[in-house]
């Protein structure tokens, strides 16, 4: 269960570059059989502006990304940081001075700078996707060994007791494992979460629900998958940065490994 990030190889500039063109149709084909009119609803974005949650921006770099969570997305927060705010120190609680810093900068961006990345043809629209079998398993590995998450999840989701799970033995010890195990947690999601969202953590809601490519005018989409190969492009052919200048500040590190992986903090796998 902990080797469940697989990324690509870096592909040539050209190749890459049609692989977000063949996402952005597939994205397109999608809304019109959702019944969505998607170039309508870009234009409506445009005219009215993004929402306030989820996303980040540089105005500096023309980029605004939104967020989908267990997608890569504090990698991703992280970059947007060290590019927005260089000078910016780090600290003990980093992960969370990254998020609301970000948050707090898209706030008070002015509409008209939001407005400017969203009309600006050469601007950097991007989301970020992963598998979602693949995201529930990162979630799970993830959030189901810590304390906050533990005092979290059974008070706002009670259904949750229904399941067999460790409420009553868990201590949050190394030998305590996951305060419920993968399959339990999955029925769970299949029995509450079809009945409402509310019955979900964020970190498990529907792509949809958080960065959907219908209402939004994202002109890239990655993918945790083919992280490097995405992360390596944008970074070099829109952001202006280089990837020395990101692996210097360790938004991105490299590994010895020939596919030129990356990854977060913790140097295991993507968040």
């Amino acid at each position: 269960m902990n080797n469940y990030v697989t990324v690509t190889k870096p592909l040539p500039p050209a190749v890459v570059e049609k692989s977000f063109g063949r996402r952005l149709e597939q994205a397109e084909n999608a809304c019109m059989k959702r019944g969505i009119s998607y170039l309508k609803n870009w234009e409506i974005m445009k005219k009215y502006g993004p929402p306030v949650r989820y996303f980040v921006a540089s105005h500096s770099h023309r980029a605004m990304m939104c967020l989908l969570l267990k997608a890569g997305s504090s990698t991703w927060d992280n970059l947007f940081w060290r590019i927005r705010a260089p000078d910016e120190s780090r600290n003990s609680s980093f992960w969370a001075k990254t998020t609301s810093s970000n948050a707090e900068a898209f706030r008070a961006l002015s509409r008209e700078k939001k407005m400017e990345i969203l009309q600006d043809e050469n601007a950097v629209r991007l989301m970020n996707v992963r598998h979602p079998l693949a995201r529930m398993i990162s979630g799970w590995g993830d959030k189901f060994t810590k304390q906050f998450y533990y005092d979290v999840f059974f008070k706002r989701y009670p259904g949750m007791l229904k399941y067999p799970n460790k409420h009553k033995t868990w201590k949050g010890w190394p030998e305590d494992g996951r305060f419920m195990e993968f399959a339990d947690y999955a029925r769970y999601m299949a029995d509450y979460g079809t009945r409402s969202l509310r019955n979900l953590d964020e970190h498990f809601l529907p792509m949809l629900k958080r960065c959907d490519p219908c209402y939004f005018p994202f002109n890239y989409i990655t993918k945790l998958e083919t992280f490097a190969t995405d992360a390596a492009w944008i970074i070099d052919n829109k952001l202006n940065v280089t990837i020395d200048t990101i692996t210097a500040q360790n938004v991105f590190r490299k590994t010895e490994d020939p596919a030129v992986t990356f990854c977060g903090s913790n140097g295991s796998h993507y968040h």
